[in-house]
């Protein structure tokens, strides 16, 4: 099967790369490249004279419109589903023709004779007697025996479908309000993607093809971006729905007897079987729900109609007003699969509220036709490596294409957006394979502003370029405390690369403001407000020129890479007293910002190897799903003072862990452990030794330290343990604590304990403290995801911790930092 994940609202904010934490809060659209169709393909939506039937289908009694009513041409073997405003256009080669409608809970109706393409027809259904829940059947199992006896089978329903072949229609339209300073285009405010594909799967081999046989192209979108094709059905005989932040139990999962209530609605007769129509809703409001109804069919218990939407308890970031309703065609004797999804909702995000906020709206249809089950599939699909591929001749259909094929009517505002950009209309060329497009040719630039007690403000500009295979970063910046200049410039090129894999060699010419490489896994940003703010700089600083090349290889989480340059250190003198606002109170400080320690000046020669697997270097570690992720780094650098011919070798390396405990419906409780170690020879000089690393006012690492004062401990060699377990924010909704969009605050546990030792020889008095093999151990507590109201972006959290043994006696350090939306 395809994996369970319909496109919804938070996977169009993906996909225009709405940066919530970023000053870059809106990127040109992004999707998957892909590549085009090798071998022939069989194109039945061309080369035809076709007449299209278009009309309404309606309930009699109410008057309102009936989605995903099946409008079927019976002479033609032809069909098509009724879309959310009641609308169908049908497209045949021939009239009159015979149409029969129908759609569970009504009579079906036929209409002979249709001879007309020019008037729209109305189709008026009449709902049929039903018998309700309260009539008592002899030996009618009950809602619940109901959906037990559907759980049990369904296994056995679906191992029924081997193979499947259909051509499915996708439509999706997106449509963007407000602004994100200005980042927003007018011609880029409504998305409308609109394709057919035929899809053919095998369940036994696990093999899938999509091929985009037409799409509608528009000159806002591009062709390499243009591949919709909803084909990835969420199927609610899934066991979980994951939507944004929320892991929604299904109505039907192994366990949903113990998640949901369900009713007995009503029943009907379905061509001489009972079709069951159950009410369903979650039993608490602790944990993500759906609420709505299903429709059951007796004899194989195969789910035929599922309406659906998210419970009032059920917090989902940034989303609102979500709906699903899906229905199963039996495409064979007694196969039932998903054959039409429509999903709408609209969602916000507020960075600032009344100065940057965005928001939108989603409506997204799909349905398969001409559907095959169980019979041989073309061998292509099992040659090939891609599920993806797009006909040579997808987009060489001209408008009146869509006007007769297509079964989704435009409405006016898409009319009115289509005679602005649509390339068929205005005859706007966009060519795919275009070689100076902009898939193949990009920059971008930004401004950098970084404060720090060395560089003072340090205003610059970064300036990227891509004209594949090769890269070109350039960047310049000024400091004025130190009165100096620094930039750098790095080229890159990829030398080959496959499926899971790449090879790149890389050079770079530097003259720049540089902290102590154990500094790297501090946040820059957070640590320019801590400066400017409250004399805190994190960093200790030295001055570098020099150049450096290598390569790297990356192979699925595997990433090697290697390198050697020659670079000229220097040491560099505070410039700034304090920041702008306090000054520190560090016990490595007089009051005021504490010094820069002199490194060893002099040319050095350096070797470079690491080894990282995962995403060790993430600053927040955020799992929504019940699988640990684990990463691990090595690091090992080898140098040589050029003036004095003193090599020193530096190993580095940890392990980092992120352990799912308990589900709570939202991102699961987890346990997070980081072990880290390094040795380094006695030589060593002060710029490549090992430095204690303490939290910052910004997105923290889980591997740091609460207390203890940036740039006090430390020395040539180290080991550190961190241990960290979220318990989420269940504890606040289950005492039930006023929340904020639905969610309450996370708490947290921690225990950190490491050992810095200094044996340093290296000439000077050394600048980081060895702990004497007194185990430094802290305790703590963290509250996160603190809102401040005028933002659902920016969430605050707090972690305090104390001092249990170690050479500091009785401590205590604390931090705000910015803590994850989800």
């Amino acid at each position: 099967m395809l994996p369970a994940n319909p496109l919804i609202l938070a996977d169009i904010f993906r996909m225009l790369k709405i940066d919530t934490l970023s000053h870059r809060c809106l990127s040109r659209m992004c999707l998957i490249a892909v590549l085009a169709l090798a071998g022939g393909l069989n194109t039945p939506l061309r080369a035809q004279t076709n007449h299209s039937v278009t009309g309404f289908v309606r309930n009699a009694s109410t008057g309102e419109a009936i989605p995903g009513a099946t409008v079927y041409a019976v002479s033609h073997e032809r069909g098509t589903y009724s879309l959310s405003d009641g609308s169908f256009r049908l497209t045949v080669p021939s009239l009159p023709l015979q149409l029969r409608v129908t759609s569970l809970g009504y009579e079906p109706k036929t209409i002979a004779d249709v001879n007309s393409t020019g008037a729209e027809i109305i189709v008026e259904l009449t709902p049929t007697d039903i018998t309700l829940g309260e009539v008592v059947v002899t030996a009618e199992p009950t809602a619940e025996e109901i959906v037990r006896r559907a759980i049990q089978r369904k296994s056995a329903n679906r191992s029924r479908l081997k193979t499947f072949n259909g051509l499915l229609y996708s439509k999706l339209t997106f449509e963007i309000d407000g602004n994100v300073f200005g980042q927003i285009e007018d011609k880029d405010r409504i998305q409308i993607r609109e394709s057919f594909s035929r899809v053919m799967r095998d369940n036994e081999e696990d093999v899938t093809h999509i091929a985009i046989e037409q799409r509608r192209q528009s000159a806002n979108v591009a062709p390499d971006n243009n591949l919709l094709a909803i084909t990835n059905f969420f199927s609610f005989y899934e066991e979980r729905f994951h939507i944004s932040n929320a892991i929604i139990t299904t109505p039907l999962a192994d366990d949903a007897l113990d998640s949901y209530e369900f009713t007995l609605k009503e029943r009907r007769n379905l061509g001489g079987q009972t079709a069951w129509t159950l009410d369903f809703k979650p039993y608490s409001d602790l944990f993500p729900g759906f609420v709505g109804d299903m429709t059951i069919v007796s004899g194989t218990y195969d789910l035929i109609e599922v309406r659906a939407r998210p419970s009032a308890g059920t917090a989902i970031r940034y989303i609102t007003d979500l709906s699903f309703h899906q229905k199963f065609g039996e495409v064979a004797d007694s196969i039932w699969t998903p054959t039409y999804l429509n999903t709408a909702g609209s969602g916000a995000v507020n960075i600032i509220s009344g100065i940057a906020e965005v928001g939108g709206r989603l409506t997204a249809t799909s349905f398969y036709k001409d559907i095959e089950v169980n019979g041989a599939l073309p061998d292509s699909i099992y040659r090939k490596e891609q599920i993806f591929s797009v006909s040579p001749q997808a987009d060489s259909s001209t408008a009146e294409f869509w006007d007769r094929n297509s079964p989704a009517r435009l409405s006016q505002r898409e009319e009115s957006m289509y005679r602005e950009v649509d390339s068929l209309v205005k005859e706007a060329k966009i060519e795919a394979g275009d070689p100076l497009d902009e898939a193949e040719f990009r920059y971008d630039f930004a401004p950098t502003l970084v404060f720090n007690r060395v560089g003072g403000f340090v205003p610059g500009l970064d300036v990227n370029a891509a004209y594949d295979p090769f890269r070109l970063s350039l960047s310049g910046q000024y400091g004025f405390g130190s009165k100096d200049f620094y930039g750098a410039a790095a080229l890159s090129a990829r030398l080959a690369s496959w499926d899971s894999g790449n090879l790149w060699v890389a050079g770079m010419a530097f003259a720049s403001l540089s902290p102590h490489p154990d500094h790297d896994t501090y946040f820059s940003e957070g640590n320019t407000v801590l400066a400017a703010l409250f004399s805190q700089d994190h960093y200790d600083y030295f001055e570098r020129h020099g150049w450096d090349a290598g390569l790297s290889l990356r192979q699925d989480e595997l990433l090697l890479s290697t390198g050697y340059g020659r670079q000229r250190h220097f040491s560099m003198a505070r410039t700034q007293r304090s920041g702008l606002v306090s000054a520190s109170n560090s016990p490595a400080t007089d009051g005021s910002f504490r010094g820069n320690p002199a490194i060893v000046d002099g040319e050095y020669d350096v070797l470079r190897a690491t080894a990282t697997w995962g995403n060790y270097d993430v600053n927040v570690q955020v799992s929504t799903n019940l699988r640990p992720e684990i990463s691990a780094q090595i690091e090992a650098h080898y140098a040589e003072n050029t003036a004095t011919g003193e090599r020193f070798r530096v190993l580095d390396g940890g392990m980092r862990a992120l352990l799912p405990t308990f589900s709570t419906g939202y991102n699961p409780m987890t346990l997070q452990v980081a072990v880290k170690a390094g040795i380094a020879d006695n030589n060593t000089p002060t710029q490549y030794q090992f430095i204690m690393p303490t939290k910052l006012s910004a997105l923290g690492r889980i591997d740091q330290f609460a207390t203890g004062g940036p740039g006090f401990f430390g020395g040539t060699s180290y080991a550190a343990v961190f241990v960290r377990h979220n318990f989420s924010d269940l504890w606040w909704r289950v005492l039930g604590l006023p929340t904020y969009d639905g969610r309450g605050l996370d708490l947290s546990l921690f225990v950190n304990s490491g050992l810095y030792e200094q044996e340093s020889t290296a000439g000077l008095v050394p600048a980081y403290v060895g702990m004497n093999e007194r185990v430094h151990t802290e305790a703590g507590i963290g509250i996160g995801k603190i809102p401040i109201f005028i933002s659902n972006v920016i969430f605050l959290g707090f972690d305090a911790g104390w001092t249990l043994s170690g050479p500091l006696g009785d401590d205590f350090g604390f931090t705000v930092t910015l803590t994850s939306p989800f």
